[in-house]
């Protein structure tokens, strides 16, 4: 390695760990293996010569060892702390599909997604086995997880290039649902849908109190349950239980998040560890704060509207002035599509406590839920004129943001951030506004100046990456988009900006990777899923890009799906005359989406129907004037029919309003001539 110009060293390790090696006498004897220290630009790799041929650096395991002694004259032991992972170990993705009704066995499929000396080893075990033996194990293993289901199918594979084994199973089953007391209403306990109870940090009193706790590091596991539901009939209706969660406790990062659009859900629960040990006191601030892990099941539910309501309006009554149960019954009438009532008694808790911050957050996040926009402001300037506070006026320039008033929204970004030059949260917020508003100098002095402060701030880090993005630099972009994915890949977002940034850089493996990634934390990303299919168009791969729609279109026929594959065969140049199907009936559909009728406009611009697709164009935009994307189409549409000076103005029109509008069609081959 020396002769490749690689710095590198032996050094000696305990297999087992050697946690407290440094405690000990000095001793020889201790150290049981070697291994080779690298050192590649600023990265650190320990290689093992008794491993099974990894190859890849970049899927070298964490290392195992608490301390190591480099083999060189004068050296000391040194310390190995392992990063915390930002790829999950063990990942899986369970999909219950009940929506033909819950007296019919369900639809069942899982993938399994292992990486690591986990993954070596399973495949090494599947391997092994015949074709028979393997589908026998496969099929008990996941019959033993989920005894509620009959698999049909299994099957496995291992990538080479990410040291990752899938393991995956296709099946029927009957999830427990249970009936709700006194009614004829069902719910279901959410398979992986809760945290177990944490133990307590305790020793025996003879035992010194204050030494350090070990954490199992690294470790990273996931967990994410998808349901479609029948639809909803006789009154009733469908609510989901899952109460979000993002906590650090004992050394680890517990989070679950959810959705719940167009009767299906997605519950994720993931639990990461973030460093080797926690200190006493840590474990005695986690043993006080046992109780803030929410270990309550995540549960769906049917419902009646109407009974609801009235226990909820009698519990109201039961709540006069208390403020906390007025929250508290405020948060159930949204959970029953209520937002009106929710906000009147989130508008009572603030009567009876004018101070309480809860009660005020509630009432303007429920008024910008139903764009209330100008009640919202009015909320916050109330606010300020009360206090003079950065973080308020940053809520009220996010406001002004989200109501698409953008240039009071730099303009109040600019007071906050004067108001506070110090206060790093409030940087981070102000670069945010400024580079969505387009401000782009503006946010990066903001984030440079927050970065000074905190180099590892995610926001900051996050926002910088995305301005490097806006001016090409892709390489800049990857590098923070690489560091916030390690402070926090829980997030699905984040995996997909690193995609696009691997994207930009033609590195279409790495890209659909990360994309993959990102649909095992949430399967309906949809923004996943179109970065997915654009991929693998730039990669050459259009009608795998297409392809990615058909099992929805198969399973339901959306009027969303069905937009998703025209879109891409269109792009792709693939299958017009099935381009133009799908989107004809999504426009059925829905006839008043306006991207609907985009993507129709765009089929019959490719088929070289410029007439039919400015006709189609201008149905979109008389849905949606400020449609940027139609206005480009419609522009190209128009040049192309001969009508030079029309087009010309529709395209300045759709640049003024997004300058990198016509990007994706620019990579499909349609610019302007």
């Amino acid at each position: 390695m020396r002769e490749l110009g690689i710095e590198a060293i032996p050094a000696l390790v305990i297999s087992d760990g050697g946690d407290g090696t440094n405690e000990r006498l000095p001793s020889i004897g201790l150290f049981d293996h070697v291994l080779v220290r690298a050192r590649i630009g600023d990265d650190v790799f320990w290689l093992d010569g008794t491993r099974q041929g990894d190859r890849r650096l970049s899927n070298l395991p964490q290392p195992f060892f608490a301390w190591a002694l480099p083999l060189q004259s004068g050296a000391e032991l040194e310390r190995v702390e392992p990063a915390a992972a930002f790829l999950a170990f063990d990942s899986t993705v369970l999909e219950i599909d009940a929506s033909a009704g819950l007296e019919t066995p369900a639809k069942v499929s899982v993938e399994q997604a292992l990486r690591g000396d986990a993954a070596i080893a399973m495949k090494s075990r599947l391997a092994a086995l015949s074709k028979e033996d393997a589908e026998r194990g496969l099929k008990a293993y996941f019959l033993e997880r989920y005894d509620w289901s009959t698999p049909f199918q299994v099957g496995w594979r291992h990538d080479e290039a990410q040291n990752m084994t899938l393991l995956t199973m296709t099946g029927e089953g009957r999830p427990e649902w249970d009936v709700l007391q006194n009614t004829d209403l069902k719910y279901l306990n959410l398979p992986h849908g809760r945290f177990a109870k944490r133990d307590e940090y305790k020793r025996p009193s003879e035992q010194d109190q204050n030494a350090p706790w070990l954490v199992d590091h690294p470790t990273f596991t996931r967990w994410t349950t998808i349901v479609r539901l029948p639809p909803v009939q006789d009154q009733w209706k469908w609510a989901l239980t899952a109460p979000w969660t993002s906590l650090t406790l004992g050394g680890k990062l517990y989070s679950r998040d959810w959705d719940f659009e167009n009767g299906v859900l997605r519950v994720t629960r993931s639990i990461r560890s973030l460093k080797p040990e926690i200190s006493a006191d840590e474990a005695r601030a986690a043993n006080a704060a046992r109780a803030e892990l929410n270990t309550e099941e995540s549960i769906v539910w049917q419902y009646l509207p109407e009974q609801a309501l009235k226990e909820l309006l009698a519990l109201e009554a039961k709540a006069a002035g208390n403020a906390e149960k007025l929250i508290e019954f405020g948060h159930y009438f949204n959970g029953i599509e209520k937002p009106e009532e929710a906000l009147r008694l989130f508008r009572a808790a603030r009567l009876a406590e004018p101070e309480n911050q809860e009660a005020f957050q509630r009432v303007l996040e429920t008024l910008e839920s139903l764009r209330r926009f100008n009640e919202a402001l009015a909320l916050l300037q109330e606010a300020m004129t009360k206090r003079s506070d950065p973080d308020l006026m940053m809520t009220r320039a996010e406001t002004l943001l989200r109501a698409d008033r953008d240039a009071e929204a730099a303009a109040q970004a600019r007071t906050a951030k004067a108001a506070a030059p110090a206060d790093v949260d409030v940087l981070g917020r102000a670069a945010e506004v400024l580079w969505r508003t387009d401000n782009d100098e503006e946010a990066t002095q903001t984030v440079e100046a927050g970065l000074r402060m905190d180099p590892i701030d995610l926001r900051l880090l996050q926002v910088r990456g995305a301005l490097a993005m806006r001016a090409g630099r892709y390489q800049d972009a990857l590098k923070d988009f690489e560091a916030v994915l390690r402070l926090f890949p829980e997030q699905s977002l984040y995996h997909r900006n690193l995609a696009a940034a691997l994207r930009s850089l033609k590195r279409y493996d790495e890209a659909l990777a990360a994309l993959d990634e990102a649909l095992r934390i949430n399967p309906l990303d949809g923004s996943a899923l179109g970065n997915k299919a654009r991929t693998l168009r730039l990669a050459g791969r259009g009608a795998e890009a297409a392809a990615l729609y058909d099992a929805e279109v198969a399973r339901a026929r959306t009027p969303d799906a069905l937009n998703g594959r025209c879109w891409q065969k269109t792009l792709a140049n693939i299958d017009l005359s099935g381009a133009e199907e799908d989107c004809a009936e999504a426009v059925r559909l829905e006839p008043e989406s306006a991207p609907f009728w985009d993507s129709w406009a765009l089929v019959a611009l490719r088929r070289g129907d410029a007439k039919e697709s400015v006709k189609r164009y201008d149905r979109a935009l008389a849905i949606s004037p400020d449609l940027a994307a139609s206005l480009y189409g419609r522009g190209l549409s128009k040049l192309k029919s001969g009508d030079i000076e029309g087009g010309r103005a529709d395209l300045a029109a759709a640049l003024e309003i997004a300058p990198r509008v016509g990007e994706e069609l620019a990579e499909a081959g349609l610019t302007p001539p």
